[in-house]
């Protein structure tokens, strides 16, 4: 019976030690999460500027193809 008790006792004494570890791991994990979720953030803001960038890329040589096709048909009426 004794040693039940004694078993029972570094049962209880262990769930509490592995409580503990557990509470301080979610505790270290919090500013990690946050720092994860900023990144995330900025990186999709980053992102979504670099399409509009592409976007505005992709305008911008289609308009100086065009130009460069006026620029031709000047040249060859002149």
């Amino acid at each position: 019976m004794c040693a039940q008790e004694e078993l029972i006792a570094v049962s209880f004494s262990e769930e509490e030690t592995v409580d503990s570890r557990i509470q301080t791991r979610e505790n270290d994990l919090k500013p990690l999460l946050k720092r994860k979720r900023d990144l995330q953030d900025g990186i999709q803001n980053d992102v979504a500027k670099l399409l509009g960038k592409r976007h505005t890329l992709v305008r911008l040589q289609a308009k100086q193809k065009d130009l460069g096709e006026e620029l031709s048909k000047i040249m060859e009426d002149s």
